[in-house]
């Protein structure tokens, strides 16, 4: 299996973003991944794998928001930019 490298903060925001195409914005997703580690990873998606660090530093934006689709109120498991 090929390792993954993961995306660099600048251009998880850029896909995020959706300026080549603002209908098509990526979101950031947490997917429970048994085959890693914790159990979890997170995804640009479309677009691939950040880690966990990336994944934070998106979050912290305040110009980033939760979708409320958590299983619990204030876990979120889609994040959005804009």
């Amino acid at each position: 299996m090929v390792e993954q490298k993961p995306l660099s903060l600048k251009r998880s925001l850029y896909l995020m973003s959706g300026i080549t195409n603002p209908q098509k914005r990526s979101v950031l997703r947490k997917l429970h991944t048994p085959s890693v580690p914790k159990g979890y990873a997170y995804y640009v998606m479309p677009g691939g794998y950040v880690t966990e660090e990336t994944a934070n530093l998106i979050k912290k934006r305040p110009d980033v928001r939760g979708d409320g689709d958590g299983l619990l109120p204030e876990h979120d498991q889609t994040w959005r930019l804009g």
